[in-house]
Order: structure tokens, then C-alpha cells, then sequence
């Protein structure tokens, strides 16, 4: 047999086929990937208020109520005794008026420092308790008017799943500062800070489920509807006929070619009446044949 010749439009076809050969796959390892791997990680952010003191000139002194916005990137799912990477920790601390007048009044410019700040972990942990994420605060001016606001950031600890199934609960606690004074470029004052939440708040940042979400359960129909009769027919020599509602088809008596039904009943009383009228029509049409054929018979 002659070898037929493929034209360009035929190896086009044969490239296009391998191309989805090979997307197939990749789609397929992405599929496996995405399922064996953890869930994302979601920023998760807490605003929370502090009563906050500074230690200057070995004197604690009221700071006021000091504002901090805490975020971390949590995952959201993980599996059972599955390692949970150390979360990345920002604090955005907005100080009280009180706090940078007193900063302004010791004529300071600038400040940075370090934090020490508390977080628990609950739940479906190994090694559930108090944790501390060590902050760095950057180098920020002290404004001429208004709060000071500064960005520290740091990382948390890692921690380890519980063997089962559960959710762990990431809660934000107080908080702790060495802040370092600068006039111009040159360092002046250490100020200790210590800040402590105020009552009554939701300190929760963020949870995360331990194994698989549970799942609404499908629903599914409480009662199957059943169909308890299909008509029967019989006719007899006389050319009546009766019919029953009563189970499968049947005929007695009646020759000629069998009645094909075609379709399901739902059990209705329309589906019902249409099916036993049929039966009667047939019943009637079979007693017919039946009569006239014991007349010609007799003749």
C-alpha cells in the first residue's frame, strides 16, 4: 500500500494532539500537588489597645493608650503533626499624644529599637503555651506634631500539628520595647516601655483547622416515590372487557402482536389513569378481533 503523504495541515494536527497530551499531565500533576500540598497561608490582622508605661530616668511614668495593629501570615489548614513554619510578624504601634510630647520635650528626633511581643497557642498543637516574637523596630523620626508611629517586624516560632484532628488558636498578649533615642544621628536615651492589653477585647488573631474541614452533609431525598401497580387487562369471549391496576400486563385470551409500553410510571394518578385507559382500549380492540372471528367461524 502506497505511504500516504502528510501535508503540513496533518503535522499541525499531530503538534496541537501532543500539546494537549502534555497539558493534560501538567494539569494533572498541578491537581496532585495542589491537594498533597498545605493550604495557603492568609494574612490575618488583630487592632488591639494597650495601657502603656516608659521607664525614663529610672521613673515609670503613664504613657496613655497606645494602638497596635498585629498581622501574620497563618496558614489556614494543615494536616495532622504536619510542621507549621515561624509566622511573620508585623506590628503597626501608633503611641499616644502623651508619649511623643514627652519624646519632644527631651528634644529627641528619632528612635528605634527592639520589641519582645507575646502570643499563646491553643488547641490542636503539640506544645501548646506563651510564645514571644522578637521585633525590630527601624529607625523613624519623631514627628513635630501628633503620634508616633512605628512598623516593627519579626518572626514568630514553628510549631508542630497534633497528631489528630482539631483547630489551633493564635491569641495576641502584651508587649514589651527597648526604645532607643537619637538626637540628630547621634544615640542620646534608652527608654524601657511596657505595654499590657486592655481588658474586654478579642485577642484572637487567627486559627487554623488541624486535618480535613468538616463538610455539609448532601442531601438526599427522604421518601422514594414507588409504584405499586401497572394495569392489567383480560378480556373475555363475550367482547367485554375489564381492567385492573393490579401489576405487570397481561393478556388472556387475546392474540396478535404483544402491546410494547415505552417509559417509566412515576406512580401518579395522571400516569395511572393514562396507562389503564390504554389497557381498556387494547382489551376492547383484542374482544373485538376475538367476536368477529367466532362469527366468520360459525357462518
Amino acid at each position: 500500500m502506497a505511504r500516504t503523504k502528510r501535508g503540513p495541515a496533518a503535522t499541525s494536527r499531530r503538534a496541537l494532539a501532543g500539546l494537549g497530551t502534555v497539558g493534560i499531565v501538567a494539569g494533572t500533576i498541578a491537581i496532585t500537588a495542589g491537594l498533597s500540598a498545605p493550604a495557603a497561608n492568609a494574612a490575618t490582622s488583630k487592632a488591639l489597645q494597650y495601657t502603656c508605661t516608659a521607664n525614663v530616668f529610672g521613673n515609670v511614668l503613664d504613657q496613655g493608650v497606645w494602638t497596635a495593629t498585629v498581622t501574620s501570615n497563618l496558614p489556614t489548614q494543615v494536616a495532622p503533626g504536619a510542621t507549621l513554619p515561624a509566622p511573620t510578624i508585623t506590628a503597626q504601634v501608633t503611641s499616644s499624644t502623651t508619649a511623643t510630647d514627652t519624646l519632644r520635650a527631651l528634644s529627641e528626633t528619632a528612635v528605634d529599637g527592639t520589641s519582645d511581643a507575646g502570643y499563646s497557642v491553643s488547641g490542636a498543637v503539640a506544645s501548646p503555651g506563651a510564645r514571644t516574637a522578637h521585633l525590630t523596630i527601624p529607625n523613624t523620626p519623631v514627628p513635630t506634631t501628633g503620634a508616633l508611629q512605628t512598623a516593627a517586624t519579626g518572626d514568630g516560632a514553628a510549631e508542630v500539628a497534633a497528631s489528630s484532628t482539631g483547630t489551633i488558636t493564635v491569641k495576641v498578649g502584651d508587649f514589651k520595647a527597648t526604645i532607643q533615642t537619637y538626637k540628630g544621628t547621634t544615640k542620646d536615651l534608652v527608654i524601657p516601655v511596657t505595654c499590657t492589653l486592655k481588658a474586654g477585647q478579642n485577642t484572637t488573631l487567627g486559627t487554623i483547622a488541624v486535618g480535613t474541614p468538616p463538610t455539609s452533609p448532601s442531601s438526599s431525598p427522604t421518601s422514594t416515590p414507588t409504584d405499586t401497580g401497572t394495569p392489567t387487562s383480560t378480556a373475555t369471549g363475550t367482547g367485554t372487557a375489564t381492567s385492573t391496576a393490579t401489576g405487570t400486563a397481561t393478556s388472556t385470551g387475546v392474540t396478535g402482536p404483544p402491546i410494547i409500553t415505552d417509559g417509566g410510571s412515576s406512580g401518579s394518578g395522571l400516569n395511572g389513569g393514562v396507562l389503564g385507559g390504554a389497557a381498556v382500549a387494547a382489551a376492547g380492540v383484542g374482544a373485538l378481533g376475538f367476536g368477529l372471528r367466532r362469527r366468520l367461524s360459525n357462518k
